[in-house]
């Protein structure tokens, strides 16, 4: 496809290197240490893992939270949508110190005369309370990818699912024990694999690099971020970051008809406080927290970005401006395993909204979610 880009950005990640060196301020060497490669000296060299005897193995990584439980909600409807041979199941997620809530499952049946290449999972952004086929042109993919011979669920949270009192990456927990129980109970052969925009890709960023399922996950869509790559820096700033952000997305794939938002934008307030209990940490810019939100960014020394059984394909849109795009580079230019990038043009935040990121995704999916 002419409009969508593909890059390896092995590059990218020296040119991040060189900047966040040249940052100044607390954030440098206080929060910065140990994320990127330390003090490097040549372009081979590579960004520094958390504390992990076996780095390959994330579940030998002693930063590696633990699952909670799913049950089937007995007597509980949810609507089906419009998908032929759909049906939906609702589910009640309970993790480790939070609160359970609900979600509402979307199941589509492969076809019968193809084989079963495999098992797709996909979640919305933002929230997460809504169903990805409620745009067109992925209601006609998700159809094709289950013409094609794939079981294609998706999920939809009956409440925000960062709301909690523990924080972000302990929030995550429900998407990462949602997934592991779809593993273990709907996936039969052929591929696991899954997509998400934005938040919904901070859930699978979560589930790689907190909660070791890189195990079970042969391949991840991640677009549209993910937002949560540097929550510090989104919701408190810091001396250089600004500097740093600016650049961080490569200008020779990026439209910068803008500035972009170094800053979470006043719309995600809530979705980020919300894993804060009362302390509204990022719309009040609580200093108190930096540490707080910094352990709880994907692009933190505790998570593991090393995942060998799990292809990533990161996915923007080109004219995407939001905290978003230079936070998801944080993330995504430290993963070492394998990884691709696409940069949709004329697709904003909600790539998988618009037709374009709708067939990317599609494609993807046809490309990478194979065994």
């Amino acid at each position: 496809m002419n409009s969508i880009k593909k890059i390896f950005l092995s590059f990218s990640l020296l040119i991040l290197i060189v900047l966040f060196q040249n940052c100044s301020g607390s954030f440098d060497s206080a929060k910065l240490q140990g994320e990127l490669a330390s003090s490097p000296t040549t372009s081979d060299e590579q960004p520094s893992q958390p504390s992990n005897d076996n780095p390959s193995d994330p579940i030998n990584n002693s930063n590696t939270l633990p699952l909670g439980t799913v049950i089937e909600k007995i007597g509980a409807t949810c609507s089906a949508g419009s998908i032929p041979n759909t049906s939906c199941i609702v589910y009640t997620v309970s993790g480790p110190e939070l609160n359970p809530i609900d979600v509402n499952i979307r199941i589509t049946q492969p076809a019968m005369n193809v084989p079963l290449k495999g098992t797709v999972v996909f979640g919305t952004g933002g929230s997460g309370t809504g169903f990805i086929d409620s745009g067109a042109s992925m209601r006609t993919y998700i159809s094709q990818l289950a013409g094609s011979g794939y079981l294609v669920i998706q999920r939809a949270w009956l409440s925000t699912w960062t709301k909690s009192d523990v924080g972000m990456a302990k929030a995550a927990s429900r998407y990462s024990t949602l997934l592991k129980y779809l593993h273990t109970n709907y996936f039969t052969s052929g591929a696991f694999c899954a997509g998400g925009n934005s938040a919904g890709g901070s859930e699978i960023s979560y589930a790689l690099a907190r909660y070791g399922l890189g195990n079970i996950l042969d391949f991840a869509i991640v677009s549209g971020g993910p937002p949560m790559g540097r929550l510090d820096l989104g919701c408190l700033g810091g001396d250089g970051w600004t500097g740093v952000c600016s650049n961080v997305v490569p200008r020779e794939n990026f439209v910068y008809s803008q500035a972009l938002d170094c800053n979470v934008g006043e719309a995600n307030f809530t979705l980020i406080d919300g894993a804060y209990g009362q302390t509204r940490a990022c719309s009040l810019k609580v200093e108190s927290q930096r540490t707080l939100l910094y352990e709880d960014s994907l692009a933190s020394t505790l998570s593991n970005f090393n995942y060998p059984n799990t292809k990533i394909h990161f996915i923007y849109g080109q004219e995407d401006f939001t905290f978003a795009a230079p936070s998801g580079h944080t993330y995504s230019l430290q993963v070492t395993s394998e990884k691709e990038f696409s940069y949709l043009a004329g697709v904003t935040h909600g790539v998988p909204e618009s037709s374009t990121g709708a067939l990317a995704y599609h494609d993807s999916i046809i490309a990478n979610c194979v065994k």
